[in-house]
């Protein structure tokens, strides 16, 4: 019942301890919210590449909230142009890479944390991205191996790709 501000720069900390965690961009506030919204539904691409890790990947707006990123249709979570190119941000858990001879990635490397591996590979035309899979499934993801990726459909946040004035 005693309200305290704990000041941290150490995100698991914030995350694990707090009822609410408040996110600051030189000084200004970003986004005061529980841990779990901060982390599932950052209200700015500052937030959402600050608290935990997250790929940025190349899409183009389809018009009515929709984006499309890697061959897949997603629903755009927040506000976002009409149309155009844009970068989605994708958390790693939320894509997925399974081991594939006609997969477009390439393995680059895997590295084990326990219950999930970290997957990084190499994309098509350029750019990596990060694929948190179990452990279980992980085995044939080993560097040099074709995967194929997917992310979950699932709502996306994004934001201007560099370069387009937005």
């Amino acid at each position: 019942g005693i309200t305290t501000i704990f000041v941290t720069h150490d995100q698991e900390e914030a995350l694990s301890m707090a009822d609410r965690v408040a996110v600051l961009n030189a000084g200004r506030l970003e986004q005061c919210a529980p841990p779990a919204e901060l982390y599932e539904r950052p209200a700015t691409a500052f937030v959402a590449e600050f608290v935990g890790t997250m790929n940025r990947l190349a899409g183009r707006l389809t018009g009515g909230g929709q984006v499309e990123v890697a061959g897949v249709t997603l629903p755009v979570d927040g506000e976002a142009p009409a149309s155009g190119e844009a970068e989605v941000l994708i958390r790693p858990e939320n894509i997925t890479a399974t081991a594939d001879p006609a997969g477009a990635a390439t393995v680059v490397s895997a590295s084990f944390f326990g219950s999930v591996t970290r997957v990084l590979l190499d994309l098509p035309g350029g750019g990596s991205v990060k694929s948190d899979v179990p452990s279980r499934d992980a085995g044939g993801l080993v560097p040099g191996v074709r995967a194929r990726v997917e992310p979950a459909l699932r709502p996306v946040l994004v934001v201007p790709a560099p370069g387009s004035g937005a």
